[in-house]
């Protein structure tokens, strides 16, 4: 397996741990198992008893509920039934919480990370002097089953189709994945794409699917990760299809801007990951 796949194996993996830390709470099911089996334990003798003295309430002719492993699954049904039906309200209770942040963020925060996006894209596009052909957009790692996570387009400025919002690249592939498998934090990486002599070594190409959603004009990607709490936040990509931008896109001035306004940002972006990812 080469070195390339294995740091894409570990990144799938990272994120899966992460987004079963957050989806099950295994901590929190960790205390409430620990906790059940502590109340079977103490009142399981107590609960059988009441079934087996001789002074019990339970009819002579109800012989079938003398029987010791019937007794024994009733007693547990008991303990548990309590536990269980305070435990599923408080799922309940955590739904409703996440199905009112999800909209918070989706009728909120999506909108305006994408004003401020087109609003920087206006600045640097006037600063540096860039054509009308320059596009900004944020992507963030999405899970799309066990163990396989993609990076998908969250928000973008006016001047990109819609079309490439389906689109999901895997964390090895074309400019993004390449960024995103760096392991140094804050990672920025402009590519030349208008000719494969210009590419990396270890760079992967779009799959079918991704070519034919995103421009195949594009000439250069600049890409600027901005991590929180030990993995990617989101990706800001930066792109055109005028050769005349490419020679710009490498200005060091430029990615210290691009890193700022991702970095002011990783929050409200890391906001739109767990909506994406339901968690």
């Amino acid at each position: 397996m080469s070195k390339l796949n294995l740091r894409c194996l570990r990144k799938n993996f990272k994120y899966e741990v992460d987004y079963l830390l957050r989806k099950f709470k295994l901590f929190q099911s960790a205390v409430f198992i620990i906790t059940l089996l502590s109340l079977v334990i103490t009142r399981f003798v107590h609960t059988t008893s009441f079934f087996t003295r001789d002074n019990d309430l339970i009819p002579k002719d109800w012989e079938w509920l003398k029987n010791r492993n019937i007794i024994a699954l009733v007693a547990i049904c008991i303990i548990i039934f309590p536990s269980v039906l305070v435990w599923l309200k408080d799922l309940k209770r955590q739904s409703q919480e996440y199905s009112e942040i999800s909209e918070l963020v989706t009728e909120n925060v999506i909108p305006r990370i994408q004003d401020e996006l087109n609003k920087f894209k206006k600045n640097i596009r006037n600063k540096f002097k860039f054509s009308d052909d320059i596009r900004f957009s944020i992507f963030v790692p999405v899970r799309y089953g066990l163990s396989n996570w993609k990076l998908q387009m969250v928000s973008k400025t006016d001047n990109i189709p819609d079309k490439e919002l389906t689109a999901a690249f895997g964390l090895n592939e074309g400019v993004l994945g390449y960024t995103f498998l760096k392991t140094r934090k804050h990672q920025i990486e402009f590519i030349d794409v208008s000719s494969k002599n210009n590419l990396p070594s270890t760079y992967v190409p779009l799959n079918n699917d991704n070519f034919n959603l995103i421009n195949r004009d594009i000439k250069g990607v600049l890409v600027v990760s901005a991590f929180q709490n030990g993995s990617v936040a989101g990706l800001l990509a930066i792109d055109t299809e005028n050769l005349s931008d490419l020679s710009k896109m490498e200005e060091n001035k430029l990615h210290s801007d691009a890193l700022d306004w991702i970095i002011a940002r990783s929050k409200a972006v890391k906001w739109i990951w767990r909506i994406k990812n339901n968690v």
